[in-house]
Parts: structure tokens; C-alpha cells; sequence
């Protein structure tokens, strides 16, 4: 009887400890190793686009597609998520994810100058989303709708890819994936505050603007020939 009572206190006592193993909450990584993968993903980012600009004497038309695929991929893989959650600020001017805060403006501004892009920073995310898109989008592209639907249609031709979108006084990204659906990407002022991704048709920012003015990167040639070669991107006038 003994033998059976002691069978059963160590049963009891495994799964306890296994209990408090899996009720244990998971550590992530801390700030500073966040912070460090980040400047190593800017890192690799900089060693790609030396291949690039390589292969871009070989075949430029296939440099440059490469080129905004592998953007494409980083700003939506990698830069966009490191950025999830950091609070939101009318005069956020964090460069680093989830540090301080960050505004709209300096919230596109700074993933594109971490996507390789040279372009002015601080000054761009101070602009208008007009002046952000006309610098940065192919003029082709760039329509200002006020209906909901007309901005669905536009996206529904679109290739994927990543688009700016200018709202009342707001600005932020468009995702399109190879799955034809599109995602807001931006640092909102509205409830939960902070850098998020959301469907675009469920976005209040998106939804309560009077006015959208969008614009894709992808079929602008000169913006991925300036990103190769690392040559300034200047603001529209």
C-alpha cells in the first residue's frame, strides 16, 4: 500500500512540474537583443544591395526586379513587424523599434530610409503625405479617390506590392500580398495608439478620411535605379 501511495505522489509531483514549466511565462528577446537584430537586418540589407548593384551591369531589368522584391519582402517580413507595437506620438521621432515613440510621417519616412533608401528622414516626415508619395511613388500611379470603393478597385488592379497612402492628415502604408489582400500599415493615433497592421477595409483611419491618395513604389524604375546605387531621393516639390 505504501509502494502504491508513493507511485502516486510522484505522478503528482510530475505534473506539477510539468505544469509550472508550461505555465512559466516564455522571456522574449530583451530590448537590447532586439535592438542588435535590428542593426544586423539593416546590415544584411546594405550586403544585398552590393550583389545588386553587380548584377545590375550583368542584366539591369532583372537587378532592378530582384531589387524590389527583396525590398518588398524586408519592409513587409521585417522591418514593418520589428515596428508592431511601438507607441504612437504627434512628435514621435523614434529611430529605433519599440523604443520612444513615433508619428505617422517618421513612421514611413524611417522604414524607408532603413529599406536602403537615401532620402532625408527627419525632413520627409515632417511633410504633407502628398509631398511623402509624389517623392517616392511612380507619378503613373498616383490617384486621389474620397470613395472607399474607388481605392478597392485601384488596389484590386495593382500588382502586389507596397504602396503610400495619404489620408486627412495622416499617412502610412499599403500592403498588398501575393494573396490579393491588403493590409494598413501605420502609426495610429487612434485607439490602440501604437504601430499596427490591419486590414484595409476594417481601418478606421482609413475608413472616417475624406480624402486617399495613394501611390505605388514598385513601377517607379528611377526610385529602384536610386536605391541600387544608393543615390539621394530628393523631396517633391
Amino acid at each position: 500500500m505504501k509502494l502504491y501511495h508513493q507511485f502516486i505522489l510522484v505522478g503528482c509531483l510530475a505534473l506539477i512540474a510539468l505544469y509550472l514549466y508550461w505555465a512559466e511565462p516564455r522571456k522574449g528577446p530583451s530590448p537590447s537583443e532586439k535592438a542588435e537584430a535590428y542593426q544586423e537586418l539593416l546590415a544584411q540589407i546594405d550586403q544585398k544591395k552590393r550583389i545588386f548593384q553587380k548584377k545590375y551591369k550583368e542584366d539591369q531589368m532583372l537587378a532592378i526586379a530582384e531589387s524590389r522584391a527583396f525590398v518588398t519582402d524586408q519592409l513587409s517580413q521585417k522591418i514593418f513587424p520589428a515596428w508592431y507595437g511601438t507607441p504612437w506620438a504627434f512628435h514621435g521621432t523614434s529611430q529605433e523599434p519599440g523604443q520612444g515613440k513615433i508619428a505617422c510621417g517618421y513612421f514611413v519616412s524611417g522604414c524607408l530610409k532603413d529599406a536602403g533608401f537615401k532620402l532625408p528622414r527627419a525632413k520627409m516626415g515632417q511633410q504633407a503625405a502628398s509631398v511623402i508619395i509624389k517623392s517616392m511613388a511612380a507619378k503613373s500611379s498616383i490617384q486621389t479617390y474620397t470613395k472607399m470603393s474607388d481605392l478597392h478597385f485601384y488596389l484590386k488592379r495593382a500588382s502586389p506590392g507596397i504602396f503610400i497612402l495619404g489620408l486627412d492628415k495622416h499617412v502610412g502604408f499599403i500592403w498588398k500580398n501575393e494573396a490579393e489582400e491588403c493590409f494598413f500599415i501605420h502609426s495610429s493615433g487612434m485607439y490602440p495608439r501604437q504601430v499596427v497592421q490591419e486590414p484595409l477595409e476594417k481601418s478606421k483611419s482609413v475608413l472616417k478620411s475624406k480624402i486617399k491618395m495613394v501611390g505605388a513604389l514598385g513601377p517607379n524604375m528611377a526610385l529602384w535605379q536610386k536605391w541600387m546605387h544608393n543615390e539621394q531621393i530628393k523631396l517633391a516639390s
